[in-house]
């Protein structure tokens, strides 16, 4: 199921939104990621990671357009390697089981 998420920007922070729900933010003041609240909004529990849309609701502001493609190309990376870590996993239980 695919999963779209707004990014907005306020006064004093980046914020990425699931359904009107803010699950993500970096503060604009020191840019810094906390990468365990990037991991949970985005991975943890069995989020659907598959298919992730991102929407920039303000594409021209330069530093949140940077912000919003570093996160972006983030997600992407992660994305890609979760589920080929995820296939290899489903063909080495495959030949367990056939073992």
């Amino acid at each position: 199921m695919k999963r779209i998420i707004e990014f907005q920007i306020s006064d004093d922070k980046y914020v990425f939104l699931e359904n009107q729900k803010n699950i993500f933010e970096i503060r604009n003041d020191d840019l810094q990621v906390d990468v365990k609240k990037f991991y949970n909004a985005f991975f943890e529990n069995n989020l659907d990671y598959s298919d992730i849309e991102l929407h920039n609701s303000n594409p021209g502001d330069k530093t949140g357009g940077r912000v919003f493609g570093c996160i972006k190309q983030l997600i992407d990376e992660v994305s890609t390697r979760l589920i080929e870590e995820f296939q290899n996993q489903k063909c080495e239980d495959t030949v367990e089981t056939i073992k």
